[in-house]
């Protein structure tokens, strides 16, 4: 019989539905999902949980899988047995990291459900700050003020990427509980996306549109670039990307970007995360067909891949500056 799998992670785990249709002989059986995008910057984690059939009643804290034994193993003697720290997310309790250019494999099992196993990697990532430098014509309204310019080797094999600019932006919490962007003592610091320009060929505004020659190239503007190596394989390039602050106040001249190198996996799994949410909530369902997401867990749902990043953080100088030095926290109440 043909179902409708609904693959809820529901509001005690990250608020999403994803829809699949399955060809199930004698009614549907649950599976397990396992989801980790793993990445050297941070401690292994995954989040466990079971799925349901598409309009089946369920309350989502039912599906959290408390009572799963979850493995990971790498090269070498590598092992680290995760453990449940509630609402479906399990930690290491070793304090241990993945390293970029390492196939781990996770084996995940639970009671009354089929056991699940997956292999993935963060790819390694080589790039460099090459220099910050304000336009000379800064004074035009037709072009950005800040041009930045980073170099990236790109290693054998098709590659996939993306890159985000953020700024530095202090806030606070007004009375009806709407966090708003305003300069104060004491107020709090956070990261928001800094829209940026560039003209470098492989840059796509949407990761469904990289590698896909259908999809038109809007305004050079990106929000998020993701982009592959499809025009540079296995050499060095530079690109250059120009911007304008979104805040100017002299608190908020502080900026991140982050390169960011992303498996096969994680790439296919992003796409069709997107592809599926257009085909749910685009403009014409009649000129679409559903998608599936992808997943690469044998015997299970949800995904098992890494990413490493290369994270420059730099003020309107073209100085860096760490984290630590800045407040960054929950934000306090308006003054």
């Amino acid at each position: 019989m043909r179902i409708r799998l609904a693959v809820i992670w529901g509001c005690a785990l990250c608020g999403c539905e994803t829809v699949v249709d399955l060809d199930v002989p004698g009614g549907y059986e649950p599976k397990l999902i396992i989801e980790s995008q793993f990445s050297p910057d941070s401690l292994w984690t995954m989040r466990a949980g079971k799925s349901t059939a598409f309009g089946a009643t369920a309350d989502p804290r039912d599906l959290i899988v408390p009572d799963a034994r979850i493995v990971i193993f790498g090269e070498g003697r590598f092992r680290d047995t995760l453990r449940h720290v509630g609402n479906g997310i399990y930690r290491t309790t070793n304090n241990l990291r993945p390293a970029s250019g390492y196939v781990y494999r996770v084996q995940a099992a639970a009671p009354g459900l089929p056991s699940a196993e997956a292999r993935g990697w963060a790819p390694p990532l080589e790039s460099e700050w090459v220099e910050m430098q304000a336009a000379a014509n800064s004074g035009s309204t037709e072009s950005d003020p800040y041009t930045v310019r980073l170099r990236m080797a790109d290693l054998p094999g098709g590659n996939y990427y993306s890159l985000t600019l953020y700024q530095v932006v202090t806030v606070c919490r007004n009375a009806r509980g709407f966090i708003r962007i305003e300069n104060g003592p004491g107020y709090s610091s956070r990261y928001q996306v800094n829209v940026f320009r560039s003209t470098w060929p492989s840059f796509r505004s949407y990761v469904e549109a990289v590698d896909d020659p259908t999809y038109p190239d809007l305004d050079n503007t990106y929000w998020t670039a993701f982009f592959s190596d499809e025009l540079f394989e296995a050499t060095t390039r530079e690109f250059t990307i120009t911007f304008t602050p979104t805040v100017t106040e002299p608190d908020n001249q502080l900026f991140m970007l982050v390169l960011t190198a992303l498996s096969d996996d994680l790439f296919a799994y992003e796409r069709s995360l997107e592809l599926h949410d257009y085909y749910l909530f685009g403009p014409s369902l009649t000129t679409t067909r559903p998608v599936t997401v992808y997943t690469n867990v044998a015997g299970g749902l949800g995904i098992f891949a890494g990413y490493t990043s290369d994270t420059y953080r730099f003020d309107l100088e073209g100085n860096p500056w760490e984290e630590k030095d800045v407040s960054f926290g929950e934000p306090g109440p308006c003054r």
